[in-house]
Protein backbone atom coordinates (compact mmCIF):
# COMPACT_ATOMS: atom_id res chain seq x y z
CA UNK A 1 0.00 0.00 0.00
CA UNK A 2 1.73 3.19 -0.78
CA UNK A 3 2.71 5.62 1.83
CA UNK A 4 0.46 8.42 1.48
CA UNK A 5 -2.50 6.09 1.98
CA UNK A 6 -1.06 4.20 5.22
CA UNK A 7 -0.65 7.89 6.35
CA UNK A 8 -3.76 8.68 5.76
CA UNK A 9 -5.60 5.16 7.40
CA UNK A 10 -2.91 6.35 10.44
CA UNK A 11 -4.78 9.91 10.90
CA UNK A 12 -8.07 8.43 10.78
CA UNK A 13 -7.55 6.22 13.34
CA UNK A 14 -5.44 8.21 15.70
CA UNK A 15 -8.26 11.45 15.36
CA UNK A 16 -10.70 8.78 16.64
CA UNK A 17 -8.07 7.48 19.45
CA UNK A 18 -7.74 11.28 20.72
CA UNK A 19 -11.07 11.28 20.18
CA UNK A 20 -11.69 9.02 22.57
CA UNK A 21 -9.48 8.99 24.85
CA UNK A 22 -10.60 12.83 25.49
CA UNK A 23 -14.07 11.75 26.50
CA UNK A 24 -12.89 8.97 28.94
CA UNK A 25 -10.34 12.12 30.02
CA UNK A 26 -13.12 15.04 30.94
CA UNK A 27 -15.61 12.48 32.20
CA UNK A 28 -12.95 10.72 34.72
CA UNK A 29 -12.53 14.75 35.38
CA UNK A 30 -15.72 15.29 35.90
CA UNK A 31 -16.18 12.14 38.08
CA UNK A 32 -13.76 13.53 40.20
CA UNK A 33 -15.21 16.84 40.88
CA UNK A 34 -18.78 14.79 41.77
CA UNK A 35 -20.55 15.84 38.14
CA UNK A 36 -22.25 12.75 37.18
CA UNK A 37 -23.23 12.19 33.40
CA UNK A 38 -25.55 9.78 32.98
CA UNK A 39 -26.63 10.58 29.32
CA UNK A 40 -22.90 9.62 28.00
CA UNK A 41 -22.80 6.30 29.69
CA UNK A 42 -23.26 4.47 26.16
CA UNK A 43 -20.64 6.38 24.57
CA UNK A 44 -17.80 5.92 27.81
CA UNK A 45 -18.51 2.60 27.60
CA UNK A 46 -17.85 2.14 23.50
CA UNK A 47 -14.34 4.73 23.95
CA UNK A 48 -13.20 2.27 26.60
CA UNK A 49 -13.56 -0.88 25.02
CA UNK A 50 -11.72 0.52 21.68
CA UNK A 51 -8.99 1.47 23.47
CA UNK A 52 -8.72 -1.19 25.79
CA UNK A 53 -8.74 -3.50 21.91
CA UNK A 54 -6.12 -0.28 21.01
CA UNK A 55 -3.98 -0.82 24.17
CA UNK A 56 -4.12 -4.76 23.63
CA UNK A 57 -2.91 -4.77 20.52
CA UNK A 58 -0.47 -2.79 21.41
CA UNK A 59 0.66 -4.84 23.91
CA UNK A 60 0.43 -8.11 21.34
CA UNK A 61 2.28 -6.14 18.76
CA UNK A 62 5.50 -5.70 21.26
CA UNK A 63 7.43 -8.52 22.91
CA UNK A 64 9.81 -8.87 25.48
CA UNK A 65 13.68 -10.03 24.54
CA UNK A 66 15.55 -10.06 27.47
CA UNK A 67 16.64 -6.59 28.52
CA UNK A 68 14.90 -5.19 25.23
CA UNK A 69 11.89 -5.03 23.05
CA UNK A 70 11.14 -6.02 19.24
CA UNK A 71 7.97 -5.81 17.19
CA UNK A 72 6.19 -8.76 16.10
CA UNK A 73 5.97 -9.05 12.00
CA UNK A 74 2.86 -8.09 10.84
CA UNK A 75 2.41 -4.58 11.51
CA UNK A 76 1.95 -2.19 8.89
CA UNK A 77 4.55 0.28 8.39
CA UNK A 78 2.53 3.49 10.09
CA UNK A 79 1.65 1.49 13.14
CA UNK A 80 5.35 -0.16 13.21
CA UNK A 81 6.34 3.36 13.67
CA UNK A 82 4.08 4.16 16.70
CA UNK A 83 5.09 0.95 18.37
CA UNK A 84 8.65 1.92 17.86
CA UNK A 85 7.80 5.27 19.36
CA UNK A 86 6.49 3.22 22.44
CA UNK A 87 9.26 1.36 22.77
CA UNK A 88 11.31 4.93 23.11
CA UNK A 89 8.58 6.51 25.38
CA UNK A 90 9.07 3.37 27.73
CA UNK A 91 13.20 4.65 28.06
CA UNK A 92 11.74 7.71 29.13
CA UNK A 93 11.23 7.72 32.51
CA UNK A 94 11.41 11.96 32.92
CA UNK A 95 8.88 12.68 29.99
CA UNK A 96 6.41 9.64 30.11
CA UNK A 97 6.10 8.52 34.00
CA UNK A 98 2.40 6.74 34.13
CA UNK A 99 2.06 3.26 34.48
CA UNK A 100 1.04 2.63 30.66
CA UNK A 101 5.56 3.22 29.79
CA UNK A 102 5.96 2.16 33.61
CA UNK A 103 4.57 -1.00 33.29
CA UNK A 104 2.78 -1.96 30.37
CA UNK A 105 -0.89 -1.12 28.45
CA UNK A 106 -2.62 -4.31 30.17
CA UNK A 107 -2.53 -2.36 33.45
CA UNK A 108 -3.82 0.89 31.86
CA UNK A 109 -6.34 -1.91 29.91
CA UNK A 110 -7.18 -3.44 33.68
CA UNK A 111 -7.98 0.45 34.67
CA UNK A 112 -10.23 1.32 32.32
CA UNK A 113 -12.49 -2.19 32.60
CA UNK A 114 -12.30 -1.50 36.73
CA UNK A 115 -14.99 0.44 38.49
CA UNK A 116 -12.68 1.31 40.83
CA UNK A 117 -9.74 2.15 39.53
CA UNK A 118 -7.87 5.02 40.57
CA UNK A 119 -8.89 7.98 38.16
CA UNK A 120 -5.90 10.14 38.82
CA UNK A 121 -3.26 7.13 37.68
CA UNK A 122 -5.83 6.35 34.64
CA UNK A 123 -5.42 10.46 33.73
CA UNK A 124 -2.12 10.25 33.43
CA UNK A 125 -1.89 6.89 31.59
CA UNK A 126 -4.34 8.43 28.76
CA UNK A 127 -2.35 11.70 28.66
CA UNK A 128 1.09 10.16 27.99
CA UNK A 129 -1.06 7.82 25.24
CA UNK A 130 -2.63 11.11 24.09
CA UNK A 131 0.78 12.91 24.14
CA UNK A 132 1.96 9.43 22.12
CA UNK A 133 -0.33 9.94 19.73
CA UNK A 134 -0.09 13.30 19.21
CA UNK A 135 3.51 13.01 18.43
CA UNK A 136 3.04 10.46 16.04
CA UNK A 137 -0.02 12.33 14.68
CA UNK A 138 2.82 14.79 13.72
CA UNK A 139 4.41 12.60 11.57
CA UNK A 140 1.56 11.56 10.02
CA UNK A 141 0.70 15.09 8.53
CA UNK A 142 4.45 15.80 7.63
CA UNK A 143 4.24 12.98 5.24
CA UNK A 144 0.56 13.91 4.18
CA UNK A 145 0.96 17.95 3.81
CA UNK A 146 5.10 17.91 3.59
CA UNK A 147 6.70 21.11 4.88
CA UNK A 148 4.85 23.95 5.13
Amino acid sequence: MESKMLSIRSFERNQVLLNLINKIITHLQLKQYGIAQADEDDDLVKAQKILVAFLKKINDAVTTIGEGYQILKGVDVRERSFIRKFIDAKRKSRQYKSILFKKSPLEVSALLESDNANPGELIAALTDLRNLINEHLALDLKDLVGDI
